[in-house]
């Protein structure tokens, strides 16, 4: 005499992988560590995105927080030739060097306003980064924070 008819076999049968694999999809991954560079990348956009906002407040103490004394003119030496502007910034790629420099190239356009005439201009960048978090230390090309003439 069979103690458990084959329907229930095959019923606990399933029962039991059904319950195998919600048990092995509900483990715990392992969760990779972030890499130093993905860090690195993060903190520099931080900092550019932060000195897009600085110059569009003309808000010298913060862009001064997101550069080095270097860079730092490169961002507010047009400050008093517009009277509002609207950046926007899409980096594009990034070089770390073995130095520690860090180049982010950014595609940007902009609008200026200067005594109600507006000037737009769109160019690419070439930001040389520095330092632990990462500041702005140059605009080594097509520099975002020039008003256009």
């Amino acid at each position: 005499m069979d103690l458990f008819p084959r329907k229930s076999r095959i019923m606990a049968a399933v029962s039991f992988l059904i319950l195998s694999v919600f048990i092995c999809g509900c483990s715990k991954k392992q969760v990779k560590p972030e890499p130093s560079e993905v860090k690195i990348t993060s903190q520099a956009f931080s900092a550019i995105d932060h000195l897009r906002k600085a110059y569009e407040a003309k808000n010298a103490a913060a862009a001064k927080q997101a550069t080095t004394s270097t860079g730092f003119p490169d961002v507010t030496d047009s400050f008093d030739q517009f009277d509002s502007v609207t950046l926007k910034f899409y980096p594009k790629w990034v070089d770390m060097a073995a130095d520690g420099t860090i180049d982010i190239n950014v595609a940007w356009d902009g609008v200026w306003t200067k005594d109600g005439k507006k000037d737009k201009e769109q160019g690419m960048a070439v930001f040389e980064m520095t330092g632990n978090p990462p500041k702005l230390n140059r605009v080594l090309k097509g520099n975002p924070f020039t008003y256009p003439h």
